[in-house]
């Protein structure tokens, strides 16, 4: 065509002609990456002047002696650092923009990983790193449950700090208490009156309008024993537009008075109790907030154990596939040389494909375990990096003193301390129910000052003088409900709450000498069976080693290899998996005496925050929240992946050890 149509412009076939003869750049292209437009109406007025000057200029950067381009990309580079490109409105209707899909390793960084995918980077990470990464960011506590299923609990590090505002809102009581009134009014009240001049005498309506000042302040106090002391100052000053005796006049009254309660609300332990099972119920937040600690770091430990565990597993089913695939590339060899029958070939690929089956839920399992770690120390599921335990497992045997650990559990675990706290809140709220169920009998005595002062009619200044008028009042005030009938059931509600408290005590104490006993009893099985597995493995390897040479001496069929091989690999894992659960169970025992935070050197930490304080306009220190602080080391720490301490690298392999073998 004569013309060509770019956007809304209209440029010469001439312009395009000498761009394509001058030099070779993609003219087209060039004019579309500057001003790009899916909608001609909307990139605005443009004539070709300006973009022969576009031309021009693209024309001189391309020539000048001290550039050189070597690509397209590279001469609109330079070209885009000296001409300011058109600007384009936003378009009239959305543009879905290209997908472009990331290379495969920079995807990996935005998904969790699944089987089958190769990771790039692992970092080594001992147990100790993983129990005080889980604690720096245990601000909400996570638990595992049933092995498998990461739970966050409903505890915080915040709750026994804010539970320790219910203490400030108990003694809220005993504060002084001021009251400050100020009014100002102005009356005008119609009264009755008469006339007597001029004559005759009638009956008329005026007003009498005044303007009274008031104050009303007092201060109160309420002392530990229930008494309440004020004092109270009123006062008055009235300005009046008719005659009256003083005008203006001022009125004062000052009040000395104090009531005590008798029965009901008397003596210190009743209006202390409510401060004392506020802080009471702080203990229990504090001791609810270490049990709740206490499990993440045995959870962390059991996931710790459980992804060790899972590696050794996965390595097993590895050198199982690796044995099987030689097995049946041998049986495909002796197949084509007649020494084999399509029976034995079958056989032997049947159980090459079931090994490579658990090895991907081998390989799963790994990731679950590794997923259930990083939740539980709070860490991206989606984190590229492999996490490779590095704290072997504890193959030696421990023993315990009973009684030492029945003592130590009695003493410190935080569930049991919780319950005593309830026995010893329990014990609080009935001593307050006990007064509250007596009758309201109040003595009370108030002195007063009152004095008056003004101008009188005939301009003299008129005032009383200091203790001039004073006033008494004493007696006793009585209020009761006949029968007391809910006043007695609260009562009986404590009494009894007291005592089911000291049942779930008993009971507590009870049932964790049985779940010490079983902890203890648990550890001995599991290192029991450990030994017992450490010989069935030795005895499966020999097994193992016997039957493979005598296939290859041709004395015993394929099936006992796979028998032998099946038998190795279990035996393998059933001992990882024994020394794991030994393992977790001597975590299990410092938890259920309650010294596991201790045994690790975790300390539980207040950190304070600055708040508003009782006092206007002054700042005081209050708690903010209590976290634990960094955990000691306490396992040893290796340089290799925990599970080469299991040696697998010395059980047979599928790989052929030497030249004859290969030729066999």
């Amino acid at each position: 065509s004569p013309t060509r149509n770019i956007g809304s412009t209209r440029v010469d076939d001439d312009i395009h002609e000498r761009q394509q003869a001058d030099y070779p750049v993609d003219f087209d292209l060039a004019i579309h990456e500057a001003q790009p437009s899916h909608n001609p109406d909307d990139i605005g007025p443009r004539d070709s002047a300006s973009l022969i000057e576009y031309v021009t200029h693209s024309e001189e950067v391309f020539q000048s002696p001290n550039r050189s381009f070597n690509s397209q990309a590279s001469f609109d580079d330079a070209l885009a650092q000296d001409v300011e490109f058109f600007e384009v409105p936003p378009a009239a209707e959305e543009v879905v923009p290209e997908v472009i899909p990331l290379p495969e390793s920079e995807a990996r960084q935005y998904r969790p990983p699944v089987v089958g995918d190769q990771r790039f980077s692992s970092l080594p990470l001992s147990l100790d790193e993983a129990i005080g990464i889980a604690l720096e960011n245990s601000e909400v506590v996570r638990v595992l449950v049933n092995n498998d299923t990461v739970f966050a609990t409903d505890v915080t590090t915040y709750d026994p700090a804010i539970a320790a505002t219910d203490v400030d809102r108990e003694l809220n009581r005993f504060d002084p208490s001021l009251d400050v009134r100020n009014t100002v009014n102005q009356f005008d009240v119609p009264m009755p009156d008469f006339r007597l001049f001029p004559l005759p005498p009638v009956a008329i309506i005026e007003g009498m309008q005044s303007q009274v000042y008031e104050l009303s302040a007092g201060v109160s106090k309420t002392n530990h024993q229930g008494g309440t002391a004020e004092v109270k100052l009123d006062f008055s000053n009235s300005l009046f537009d008719n005659f009256v005796f003083l005008d203006p006049a001022s009125q004062s009254t000052l009040e000395f008075n104090y009531t005590q309660p008798l029965f009901r609300g008397a003596g210190s332990p009743a209006n202390l109790a409510p401060i004392v099972v506020a802080q009471l119920n702080t203990d229990i937040t504090y001791f609810a907030l270490k049990e709740d600690l206490q499990e993440l770091v045995l959870s962390v430990i059991e996931a710790y154990r459980a992804l060790t565990f899972a590696r050794v597993e996965l390595q097993v089913r590895n050198q199982q596939v690796e044995q099987l695939e030689f097995a049946y590339q041998r049986a495909l060899a002796r197949k084509r040389v007649d020494l084999a029958t399509a029976g034995e070939v079958a056989q032997a690929r049947a159980a090459y494909e079931r090994f490579r089956a658990s090895l991907i839920t081998s390989e799963a399992n790994v990731l679950n375990r590794e997923a259930i770690l990083k939740n539980l120390m709070r860490v991206s599921p989606a984190e590229p990096i492999e996490y490779v335990p590095v704290t072997p497992l504890n193959d030696l045997e421990r023993h315990f003193d009973w009684d030492y650990l029945a003592s130590m559990a009695l003493e410190q675990r935080p569930d049991l301390i919780q319950l005593r706290l309830r026995v010893e809140s329990a014990e609080q709220e009935l001593i307050l129910a006990e007064n509250m169920s007596m009758p309201r009998v109040d003595a009370f005595a108030a002195y007063r000052e009152n004095a008056l002062s003004g101008r009188g009619f005939d301009g003299r200044k008129l005032s009383t003088n200091s203790g001039q008028y004073t006033g008494w009042t004493v007696g006793i005030n009585v209020s009761n409900t006949i029968g007391r009938r809910g006043a007695r059931a609260e009562l009986r509600n404590r009494e009894l709450s007291l005592a089911r408290s000291e049942a779930e005590l008993r009971q507590g104490e009870h049932f964790a000498m049985h779940d010490l006993a079983t902890t203890y009893r648990n550890v001995a099985q599991s290192y029991a069976e450990f030994g017992a597995l450490r010989l069935t493995r030795e005895a499966s390897k020999t097994n193992l080693d016997q039957q493979q040479f005598e296939y290859r001496e041709g004395r015993v069929i394929l099936l006992n290899v796979l028998q032998a091989v099946t038998d190795w690999g279990d035996a393998v894992i059933a001992e990882a998996e024994a020394l794991a659960r030994y393992n977790a169970d001597l975590a299990d025992l410092y938890l259920r005496t309650g010294t596991l935070l201790d045994e690790h050197g975790v300390q539980l930490l207040e950190f304070n925050y600055l708040s508003k304080g009782p006092v206007p306009k002054k700042y005081k220190f209050y708690p903010h929240d209590t976290s634990p602080s960094t955990n000691q080391p306490f396992y040893h720490t290796g340089s290799r992946p925990a599970e080469d301490a299991f040696e697998l690298e010395e059980d047979p392999r599928r790989l052929p050890r030497d030249e004859q073998e290969r030729e066999d």
